[in-house]
Formats: C-alpha cells, sequence, structure tokens
C-alpha cells in the first residue's frame, strides 16, 4: 500500500514537472523581434499613420504661388476699376492727360443721351479709345453701333426732305468706323434720287402749264415710285393736288363760255 502511494506521489512529480517544463519551454519559445527590427517596424507604422494627413496638406511652395496669382489677379482688378473710373466733372471737357477709361465711360453716357448732337460727340469721343491695347475690342463696337444710329437719323432726315441735314449727319461718321464708306454710298444715292425727283417736279410743272394732262399724270405716277418717302409721298400728293386744281380751273373756265 505504502509502495503505491509512493508511486502516486513520484508520478503527481513528474507531471508537475512535465507541465512546468511545457510552459517554461512555450516563454522561452516566444519569437522575440530584434530592437533594429522593432525600431524599423514602428517608423513605418508612424509613416503610414502620417502619410493621409501629409498628402492632404498642400505644399508650401504651391500656397506661395497661388497666393501670388491671386494678389497679381486683385491688382489687376484694382487697376481696371481706376481705369474705368468716370467722375462726371471729366465728362465736360477732356485735356491731353484724362484718362483713356473716361473718355470711354463718358462716350457711353453721350450716346445714352438720345439726343442727336450728344450722339455726334460721342462719336467724336470714342474715336480717341480706338488703338488702345485693352479697350479697343470694345471702342470698336461702340463706334460701329453709333455709327449705325447716326446713318438712321440722316436718313430720317432725308427722307423727311431735309436732304442737306441728312448728309450733315452722315458726314458726321467717323473716317475710323467700318460704316465711313457706306454713309458715303448713301449721301451719293440721296444726292442721286433728289436730282432726279428734281427733274421729275420740273417736267410736270412744264406738262402743267401746258395743260398736257396725260404727261403730268404720268410724271405723277412715276414720283410715286420713288423709295425715298418725302418724293413717293409729300411731293407727290402735292403734285396731284396741283393736278387737280389745274384741271378744275380748266373746267371752270370752259363753262363760262
Amino acid at each position: 500500500m505504502r509502495v503505491r502511494i509512493r508511486e502516486f506521489s513520484r508520478g503527481r512529480a513528474n507531471l508537475l514537472q512535465t507541465g512546468l517544463g511545457s510552459a517554461s519551454t512555450a516563454t522561452i519559445a516566444e519569437p522575440q523581434i530584434p530592437f533594429s527590427d522593432w525600431s524599423q517596424t514602428q517608423e513605418e507604422r508612424e509613416t503610414e499613420q502620417d502619410k493621409p494627413i501629409r498628402e492632404s496638406q498642400p505644399p508650401r511652395l504651391f500656397l506661395f504661388w497661388l497666393g501670388i496669382i491671386f494678389l497679381l489677379a486683385g491688382s489687376t482688378t484694382l487697376s481696371l476699376l481706376w481705369l474705368f473710373r468716370s467722375p462726371s466733372l471729366q465728362c465736360q471737357a477732356f485735356s491731353p492727360f484724362s484718362a483713356v477709361g473716361n473718355r470711354l465711360y463718358c462716350a457711353q453716357q453721350y450716346a445714352e443721351t438720345g439726343e442727336p448732337e450728344k450722339l455726334f460727340l460721342a462719336l467724336e469721343t470714342i474715336t480717341e479709345v480706338i488703338g488702345h491695347p485693352v479697350l479697343d475690342a470694345q471702342a470698336q463696337q461702340f463706334l460701329q453701333d453709333w455709327s449705325v444710329e447716326a446713318l438712321v437719323l440722316a436718313r430720317e432726315k432725308v427722307e423727311s426732305g431735309d436732304l442737306a441735314g441728312g448728309i450733315k449727319i452722315a458726314n458726321r461718321v467717323p473716317l475710323e468706323s467700318r460704316l465711313y464708306p457706306d454713309s458715303q454710298v448713301a449721301i451719293a444715292l440721296w444726292q442721286e434720287e433728289w436730282q432726279a425727283g428734281e427733274e421729275l417736279v420740273r417736267q410736270f410743272q412744264s406738262a402743267l402749264n401746258s395743260q398736257n394732262w396725260t404727261a403730268a399724270t404720268e410724271l405723277f405716277r412715276n414720283l410715286t415710285k420713288f423709295d425715298n418717302h418725302y418724293w413717293r409721298s409729300t411731293r407727290a400728293d402735292e403734285l396731284m393736288f396741283e393736278l387737280s386744281v389745274a384741271q378744275g380751273e380748266k373746267g371752270n373756265r370752259k363753262s363760262k363760255h
């Protein structure tokens, strides 16, 4: 019995030693990372962690040049605002040192009044801006638009029977305008039509005096075919009235006899 107890005690002791040995062995067998490898691993880990933050931050050089660009853009804007400044007093008279932007501004103010004389002043003023490296394109557009307005006014004068007034306005179209050749062509056409109208009226009066009603009537009809409103309508109505009066007087004289 005692022998069995001793054997049981020895077996248990051996079992405990085996367990402790295994535990010790497991502890000793745990892999150890060298210090140099551990430091490198930590640096790589820090780099990986900081990488998104660093990538999200723009480079300082980029920010510097971006600031320069915004500074230049702001300076350009301020320069243009200064260039286009428009003191009201400078629209009364210009000196050789007046800013080009002021001339452009005042030319617009003149044209917007709707007054013919102001329109002509705008045309004169805008020609002083033509050729400017920055404002030339806008000045050219204004010059063409206002030249069209001047020609419309000129034609209205001619249509109302004022040939001299129409020619005077058409001649106000500046030589720098692309419509200047058109204005000269229009003047020539108006003068030609006017001469034709005056010749018809002269022939009409001659036919009327000779009581040639057929010739007078034909001349009247030719006058109504004119493009110009003055000759086609105003002057033709006057001739028709004269023809009617002359024929009436002729009839009255016959009835008396």
